[in-house]
């Protein structure tokens, strides 16, 4: 696997052994668009105890924090907690999308299971299947309308990147969020669309 930027261990995970080849990807969702403290926020939730957890949480600017190592069960799909990695994308609300970044290092981390762990790269529709699901797919997911990665996320092309076949240019239809630091010191945001020549 490769070295988290952050460790921000949890409290909350099942001490048992996880044997698991499946990876859902979650996001954060904390109903605030663009919110500055999505990822902070969502990170000091996950360190309450009795709350939840992921295995890890990657933000909008592609920081990658460890929360609960991989071996054991983190708290974040209930009846597949003891058959699934579990990995949160920080996105306040679905038509925030993703950014480039945090795509990059998602493809990065999902990198570390197909080798270390022998996920298959492959998008599947179960989390009793071998492979990488959404969470709003799961049967917990369905059961309590769940909506995420949503129709924002790129699964075709992060399968493909996962593959070695994709290039690294991310999908159009991804939005991006950047932060600049002025030299009065105020601070600059941005958003749109990602448009790869050609698209």
């Amino acid at each position: 696997m490769i070295t988290p930027d952050i460790i921000r261990m949890s409290p909350n995970f099942t001490g048992s052994f996880l044997d698991a080849r499946t990876v859902i990807i979650h996001c954060t969702r904390s109903g605030v668009s663009m919110n500055p403290s999505e990822f902070e926020g969502t990170l000091n939730y996950m360190a309450r105890p009795g709350t939840v957890s992921s295995h890890w949480v990657i933000s909008r600017i592609g920081e990658a924090a460890r929360v609960v190592p991989d071996v054991l069960q983190a708290w974040h799909a209930q009846e597949d907690n003891d058959n699934t990695f579990g990995i949160e994308l920080e996105q306040g609300v679905e038509e925030d999308g993703f950014t480039e970044l945090q795509l990059a290092k998602l493809v990065e981390v999902c990198r570390g299971y197909t080798e270390d762990f022998s996920v298959p790269p492959f998008h599947v529709s179960s989390s009793i299947e071998l492979g990488f699901i959404g969470h709003q797919e799961t049967s917990q997911g369905r059961r309590n309308g769940k909506s995420d990665p949503g129709h924002l996320f790129p699964w075709d092309w992060f399968i493909s990147r996962l593959q070695g076949l994709a290039p690294a240019p991310i999908p159009y239809f991804v939005s991006f969020y950047r932060e600049d630091t002025m030299s009065d010191g105020s601070i600059w945001k941005s958003t749109g669309n990602y448009n790869p020549p050609g698209v």
